[in-house]
């Protein structure tokens, strides 16, 4: 009778048994994924999160730029807070 399968892990080459007993957690739901299914699925995951970030920065960006014009009290885009120089 063959023992509880080997599983090859952080432990110097040699195989690490896996917990059995009481001890024993089951997982009871495998998903049977390829390679080529797990590596899009952690791109698109990563695409998506670097979508969020991006978008939140924008909304930061430009809340920040807001307020500081609100501070200074402009409201035109073009124009400066010390106001225009003669010459």
């Amino acid at each position: 009778m063959p023992g509880p399968p080997c599983v090859r892990g952080r432990t110097g080459g040699r195989p690490a048994r896996l917990p059995t007993g009481p001890d024993a957690v089951s997982v009871p739901w495998n998903p049977s994924m390829d390679r080529e299914t797990t590596l899009l699925l952690a791109l698109g995951m990563l695409i998506a999160s670097a979508l969020a970030v991006g978008v939140s920065g924008v909304v930061l960006f430009t809340r920040d730029r807001r307020l500081v014009r609100a501070a200074h009290g402009t409201t035109d885009r073009g124009s400066h807070p010390e106001g225009h120089e003669e010459s």
